[in-house]
């Protein structure tokens, strides 16, 4: 009888160490991935095929199409190897949702700092002041920028051209907006 009972715990012991060793074994060959955290709060599970000063190459799990993200999206990468590489945030552009949050929005001259962003449209407003009032001017159509974006749900806004008159011809500034 004790011969019986011995036979039936070694059988549960052995099977119970066959299942911890398949489970081990599945857990092996589990694909190991990295990680990309987008300022949006998205995270996805990627293979990093290429890392730039300012964009990173990447794949899906089971796709060979290359996709690219800017690093100005995104707020982190972490690596396989559990390295993770913080991306600085050197030009934020807010999420904007309502026309009342106008003074929020960023206003650049420089392209490269968009990089990455969804371009909306291009605007163009007008102020009557000028002569002597350029910074008065200056101020009003930043405002008038910020405004117009804010409308469209925009954060940033390019500014490619702000021409200050100094005659009866009211100044206007060109801006491309951007979420």
């Amino acid at each position: 009888m004790i011969h019986v009972f011995n036979y039936i715990k070694m059988k549960k012991e052995l099977l119970l160490c066959a299942a911890l060793a398949a489970c081990c074994a599945v857990s092996a060959q589990e694909v190991k991935l990295d990680t990309v955290f987008y300022n949006n709060g998205e995270v996805e599970a990627v293979n990093v095929i290429k890392n730039t000063s300012d964009r990173i190459e990447f794949s899906y799990p089971g796709e060979t199409l290359v996709n690219e993200v800017y690093k100005n999206q995104l707020v982190q990468i972490k690596y396989r190897s559990g390295r993770v590489e913080k991306c600085e945030q050197s030009f934020y552009v807010p999420s904007i949702t309502t026309p009342e949050q106008w003074e929020q929005v960023v206003l650049t001259i420089d392209e490269d700092d968009l990089k990455g962003r969804v371009k909306i449209e291009t605007v163009k407003v007008k102020s009557m002041h000028g002569g002597v009032m350029e910074t008065a001017t200056r101020k009003d159509l930043e405002k008038k920028l910020r405004k117009e974006a804010a409308k469209r749900g925009c954060g940033a806004v390019y500014v490619k051209e702000m021409k200050m008159s100094r005659t009866a011809q009211p100044s206007y500034a060109i801006g491309i907006l951007y979420k």
